[in-house]
């Protein structure tokens, strides 16, 4: 504990080697939220392919691609919200505010995490993953980098970050946005 304290580490940053503890991960990956997005994804997914189109490894991958990217593009916003968790009683005990788990380890997982889902869906077809590319852009660069300390209208755009696993789902079925993938996204975001 000493030598903790001499190099500078809180003493309950215990966890700021490479790995984050299993027990952390549905709060920092917010489960409950992550959970919504992946069944949006895969209702959409089971909806448009219904009964004749639905592949089970193209279902798997969406799942854990969906999973993934959407993990860690939350990693990502828990990383560029430290500033504003450490001070909002809200989010003030969250994992990464209080020490429980280091910055550089969040981000690492988050930059991996994002990296392997997308991956994962490019697997199904390069629409889908451009999709959930988008996702991840749309949250994390335009809501939470540029507009979520700017503006309310930034909500929008976490809007539509938040709509685009079922535009993913649709995809992952037809490789090509028609009108019912634009009423998946209209329909998850009103």
């Amino acid at each position: 504990m000493t030598d903790e304290i001499d190099r500078g580490l809180k003493p309950i940053d215990r966890f700021s080697s490479s790995i984050i503890p299993f027990h952390l991960y549905s709060e920092l990956i917010k489960g409950k939220q992550t959970a919504l997005l992946i069944y949006t994804g895969f209702i959409a997914y089971l909806i448009s392919g219904y009964p004749y189109q639905l592949i089970l490894f193209d279902a798997v991958l969406l799942l854990f691609g969906l999973f993934f990217a959407v993990s860690g593009s939350t990693l990502f916003n828990m990383y560029i919200d430290l500033d504003i968790d450490a001070i909002m009683p809200r989010t003030k005990c969250r994992a990464l505010p209080t020490g429980k788990i280091g910055e550089k380890v969040v981000l690492w997982h988050g930059i991996v995490f994002t990296s392997f889902g997308i991956l994962l869906t490019g697997l199904i077809n390069i629409l889908t993953m451009i999709i959930v590319f988008l996702g991840f852009f749309f949250n994390v660069v335009i809501y939470s980098l540029l507009l979520k300390r700017k503006t309310p209208l930034s909500i929008l755009f976490g809007g539509i970050a938040g709509g685009l696993p079922a535009v993913a789902g649709r995809t992952a079925i037809y490789n090509r946005i028609d009108f019912v993938t634009v009423l998946f996204l209209i329909f998850i975001l009103s």
